[in-house]
């Protein structure tokens, strides 16, 4: 499931990429990565934060690449924020219980 959304993303991106195809397919790759470890852990703040995690970098990825809406940034930027916060609660848990 994963993997489907990042290469649907990027397949969506893929035209209007130009010199950044190579970069974008790396980081798109990274951050699959990082929300299958995420959603790995079973710690749901973690999970959460991770979903938001990419939700924020695919709105960006649209922003940059696709259109730009009025609304990006405040969206791009509220769902970064919430998923820092969620994935530094899920850390601050984890360690607690030591479970990371």
């Amino acid at each position: 499931m994963i993997l489907l959304f990042i290469f649907g993303l990027y397949i969506f991106l893929y035209e209007n990429l130009g010199v950044m195809k190579i970069p974008v397919f790396l980081y798109a790759f990274t951050i699959g990565a990082m929300l299958y470890v995420a959603l790995g852990t079973g710690q749901k703040w973690i999970m959460i934060g991770a979903i938001l995690f990419v939700l924020s970098d695919s709105i960006l990825a649209i922003n940059l690449f696709h259109h730009r809406s009025t609304l990006g940034g405040m969206s791009i930027m509220l769902t970064y924020v919430l998923a820092q916060y969620c994935l530094t609660e899920g850390i601050l848990i984890a360690d607690k219980s030591h479970k990371v």
